[in-house]
């Protein structure tokens, strides 16, 4: 198993990523892939609560 080494390494300031260096560069990510990625995971977090709450309310009904 080969050392990495600061050789075989590139750095993209611009996007802020490091790459070997006889590997493809990777794409960088698409403007608003981060926003959506937290949009989604605050959705799935409010579905998940009211999953939850309707699960409490029909096991316990209120009198």
């Amino acid at each position: 198993m080969p050392i990495i080494t600061s050789t075989m390494l590139r750095y993209d300031a611009k996007t802020c990523t490091v790459w070997f260096t006889d590997s493809p560069r990777c794409p960088a990510p698409e403007p608003g892939s981060l926003r959506r990625t937290l949009a989604g995971f605050a959705l799935a977090g409010l579905a998940a609560r009211a999953l939850e709450l309707a699960v409490a309310t029909r096991r316990h009904p209120v009198r």
